[in-house]
């Protein structure tokens, strides 16, 4: 799998998704903003002034809702139009959700994380992934959770897997109610980023720690690696996405050290794969 640079200059990317247009969508975490890459290469910026963006889903009327700091927003490049969700949970707003992932039923699954306590090296104290379903109602699926990553569904949709940084990539059984039970570990290792699953039930990782995208298969085994490592020092692999209008366009997102001033590692792959991904649904709030 041969990869290609097509845009660099950003600090730390995140939340890649490609819409039907084949415009790429993508965040930048520490100097803030969703950022929208057209076919033709012409870059856009939206809620310039929102940080720490992990997740991103599209919406049915064109626009994107993302998380960063407290809550979820929506935004409608369109219109101009920007809201936040509204949303809380035993009487508390959500806060520290991370990446974000939709369901067919337009609904929305996010987890939360103890940030304040990560940027001062302490050990985070536990949260919930929960789902949320449109206007504003808040379910709590499962707690404990330290840092909460990417999240994807099986093709038959029997299977919810999770990246739960400081563990590695969990399974649930995921019913037909939209509750998860019966945790075990895909794989065990300390990293895990963002998450996609393809149409044939691989589950592509991105591992923060070592700077590469892992494939691997429903029973645990390592299909492939990926190794961003000799790109460019420092690297960090963050995120991925499949687009194009075959689903076999996989973007991966990159991050530099962001304790070092002025580093501009943040870049955007691509590459063709053998494999497609899956559609991934568009919501409405």
């Amino acid at each position: 799998m041969q990869f290609e640079q097509i845009l660099d200059g950003f600090v730390f990317l995140e939340a890649p998704r490609v819409d039907d247009q084949n415009n790429l969508y993508f965040s930048e975490v520490m100097d803030g903003g969703v950022y929208r890459l057209s076919p033709d290469g012409k870059i856009e910026g939206f809620v310039t002034d929102r940080k720490s963006i992990g997740g991103l889903v599209l919406t049915e009327d064109g626009g994107f809702i993302c998380s960063g700091g407290v809550g979820l927003e929506y935004c409608n490049p369109g219109t101009g139009e920007r809201r936040m969700l509204d949303l809380t949970y035993e009487g508390e707003q959500l806060a520290g959700l991370n990446d974000i992932q939709p369901d067919e039923k337009g609904s929305i699954y996010a987890g939360g994380t103890d940030f304040a306590s990560i940027q001062v090296g302490r050990k985070p104290n536990p949260s919930k992934l929960y789902r949320i379903d449109a206007p504003n109602k808040v379910t709590a699926l499962t707690d404990g959770v330290m840092v909460s990553n990417g999240i994807g569904f099986s093709p038959d949709r029997t299977l919810m897997y999770y990246a739960e940084t400081f563990e590695g990539i969990a399974i649930y059984d995921f019913s037909p109610d939209r509750t998860i039970s019966n945790r075990r570990l895909l794989a065990k290792f300390r990293g895990a980023d963002g998450l996609q699953v393809d149409a044939e039930g691989g589950v592509w990782v991105a591992d923060y720690n070592t700077a590469k995208v892992v494939r691997y298969l429903p029973d645990g085994t390592v299909e492939r690696e990926i190794d961003f490592s000799g790109k460019f020092d420092g690297c960090l692999v963050t995120s991925l996405t499949f687009g194009g209008a075959d689903l076999k366009d996989l973007y991966v997102v990159t991050a530099g050290d962001y304790r070092k001033p002025g580093g501009k590692a943040g870049r955007v792959y691509r590459a063709r794969s053998d494999v497609a991904g899956q559609p991934t649904p568009k919501v409405k709030f």
